[in-house]
């Protein structure tokens, strides 16, 4: 299960093996604005996700004065 938190929240079922980077692909988002975490862990672009990991895709905010 992929999980997106941010301006964009949703819940993606995933079925077979993928790496990170083509997940950003299939979920159309922007690399360098997001993080991932797989099973709790960060993870790179060509980690490979497992059917039965948790993957975690969190939106980075900036800002301030």
């Amino acid at each position: 299960m992929i999980t997106v938190v941010g301006r964009r929240r949703s819940v993606i079922e995933k079925h077979g093996q993928m790496t990170v980077d083509s997940m950003f692909d299939r979920l159309g988002l922007s690399r360098e604005a997001h993080i991932v975490l797989v099973n709790g862990f960060p993870a790179t672009s060509d980690r490979v996700i497992d059917d039965g990991d948790s993957v975690v895709v969190m939106e980075v905010f900036s800002g301030g004065q």
